[in-house]
C-alpha cells in the first residue's frame, strides 16, 4: 500500500515524462483545472480519468490507481467511524429519553393505583357503615313514605342547564328503584349480608347496579354515546361488588395499556447495537417519539381519573361522617329488630332517615359515573371475566384509552361537584 495520495502519484507521473498540467489535460481530454484539483487533493480521480490515463501513460497508471484506491478505503473508514460516533451519541440520547418517559409512566400510574385503592377501600367502608345499615333499618319501617328517598337540591349549570335535569332524573329513577326494593324486603336484613370476604354487600351490589343504569341512560341522552362502556371495574374482572378486582385492579391492569409501548421503547434503546447501529438507533428514536406521543394522550386521561377519584374520596369521607352520625341517631330511636311505624317516629328521627337517604342516593349516583380511562374497544368477555393471578397481570387484548366526548366529561365533572354539595350541605 502506498503512502502517497492519488494527486501526488499523478504529479510524479506527469513530471517523469516532462509534461505540464496543461499538456496532460490536453492529452487526456480533460481540463487543466481538473488536473490541478486532482493533484492538490481537492478531487479524486474518476474511473473515466483512470481509463484515459491508462491509454496514454500505461506505465504510470498503476501507481495512481493504487493510491486512489487506498485513499477511498481510508475515506470509507473515516465515514464509518463518524457514523459509529453519531450512533453512540444517538443511543445515549435515546436511552435518556426512554428512561425519562419510563419514569413519567411509573409516576402517573403509581398515582392512579394509590388513589384507586383508596377509593375501593372507601367504597367498602361506605357500604359497610352507611348503605347496609340504612337499608336494614329502613326495611323495618312498615309505612315508609315513598318520598323518603329523594335527591337533595341540585344547582343548575350555567353553561349546560340540561345537566341538572339529567342528574336529577338519574337520581330519581335510582331512588324509586331503591324504594321498591326496600318495600319488597330485598334490601337489608339477610339480603344485606356480605357475599364474600373482602367483597361489597349484596345491598350495595344491587343499588349500585341500579344507579349505574340510571346514570348511563342520562349520559347517553346528553352525549349520544353508548350507555355502557368498558370501564376500570370491567377491566379488573368486575366491580368489587361482584367479587372482581375493582377499580384498583383495573388500574393495575391498565399498566399494560399505558406502559408497554414505553417499556418496548426502553428495551429497544438499550438493545439496538451491532451492524447498522446508526440505522437501528434512528428506528428506535422514531419508536420513542411514538411512545411519547401515545403517553401524552393517555396521561391526560389518567390524570383526569386521578383528580376525579380524589374528589370522590373526599365526598365519601364527608358522607361517612355525616351518614354514620345519622345512622347512630336512627339506631338509638329504633332499638331492637322489630318493625316500627313511620308515623310513630319523632321528627328528628324522620329527618335523620331522610338525610341518610339523600347521602346514600348522592354517593351511589356519583360512584356509578364512568370517571375515566374508558376503552375505545371493549375487552372480550373472556378477558374481562378471567381470573388473574395477580394485579400486575395484563389481559390478552390491546385496547386503547379513550378520552370521552366533551359533553360526557363536562357532565361527569358537574355531577361530582353537585354530589359534593348534596353530601356536605
Amino acid at each position: 500500500m502506498t503512502d502517497r495520495s492519488a494527486g501526488e502519484a499523478l504529479a510524479e507521473a506527469r513530471k517523469a515524462v516532462g509534461w505540464s498540467q496543461a499538456k496532460l489535460a490536453e492529452t487526456l481530454g480533460f481540463s487543466t483545472v481538473l488536473i490541478s484539483k486532482i493533484e492538490s487533493g481537492v478531487r479524486a480521480p474518476s474511473r473515466a480519468f483512470i481509463q484515459a490515463l491508462s491509454s496514454h501513460l500505461p506505465e504510470k497508471v498503476e501507481a495512481v490507481q493504487a493510491a486512489a484506491a487506498a485513499e477511498a478505503q481510508s475515506d470509507k473508514r473515516k465515514t464509518g467511524s463518524l457514523k459509529i460516533v453519531e450512533a453512540m451519541k444517538l443511543a445515549k440520547k435515546n436511552g435518556e429519553r426512554a428512561n425519562q418517559l419510563k419514569s413519567r409512566v411509573e409516576y402517573v400510574l403509581r398515582q392512579a393505583d394509590e388513589v384507586a385503592k383508596l377509593l375501593d377501600e372507601k367504597v367498602k367502608e361506605f357500604d359497610r357503615e352507611v348503605v347496609e345499615p340504612f337499608s336494614r333499618l329502613a326495611s323495618r319501617v312498615s309505612d315508609l313514605p315513598e318520598d323518603v328517598i329523594v335527591p337533595a337540591d341540585i344547582d343548575p349549570s350555567r353553561t349546560n342547564p340540561e345537566f341538572a335535569e339529567a342528574l336529577t332524573d338519574a337520581q330519581l329513577k335510582t331512588s324509586k328503584s331503591i324504594f321498591s326494593l326496600l318495600g319488597a324486603g330485598v334490601l337489608g336484613s339477610g339480603a344485606g349480608a356480605a357475599v364474600g370476604a373482602g367483597a361489597a354487600t349484596a345491598t350495595y351490589m344491587t343499588v349500585a347496579s341500579i344507579a349505574t343504569a340510571s346514570t348511563g341512560a342520562a349520559i347517553s341522552g346528553l352525549s349520544g354515546a353508548a350507555a355502557t362502556s368498558a370501564t376500570l371495574a370491567a377491566i379488573g374482572g368486575g366491580s368489587l361488588a361482584a367479587g372482581g378486582l375493582g377499580i384498583a385492579g383495573g388500574t393495575a391492569l391498565l399498566t399494560g395499556i399505558v406502559a408497554l409501548p414505553v417499556i418496548a421503547a426502553v428495551a429497544g434503546a438499550m438493545l439496538a447495537s451491532g451492524g447498522r447501529i446508526y440505522e437501528k438507533q434512528k428506528s428506535v428514536e422514531r419508536e420513542i417519539e411514538q411512545a411519547e406521543s401515545e403517553f401524552d394522550a393517555n396521561e391526560i386521561i389518567v390524570r383526569r381519573f386521578v383528580a376525579r377519584a380524589m374528589r370522590i374520596n373526599e365526598i365519601l369521607t364527608v358522607a361517612l361522617l355525616a351518614g354514620s352520625n345519622h345512622r347512630r341517631a336512627i339506631e338509638h330511636a329504633m332499638p331492637g329488630l322489630d318493625d316500627v311505624a313511620w308515623s310513630e317516629q319523632a321528627a328528628s328521627t324522620k329527618a335523620s332517615v331522610r338525610r341518610t337517604a339523600e347521602i346514600v342516593l348522592a354517593c351511589l349516583s356519583v360512584l356509578s359515573l364512568p370517571i375515566g380511562m374508558n376503552l375505545k374497544q371493549g375487552a372480550p368477555k373472556d378477558a374481562m371475566n378471567a381470573l388473574y393471578e395477580d394485579e400486575e397481570s395484563v389481559p390478552k387484548f390491546a385496547p386503547e384509552l379513550e378520552e370521552g366526548s366533551e359533553p360526557t366529561n363536562e357532565f361527569i365533572d358537574y355531577a361530582i361537584e353537585q354530589t359534593f354539595s348534596q353530601v356536605a350541605r
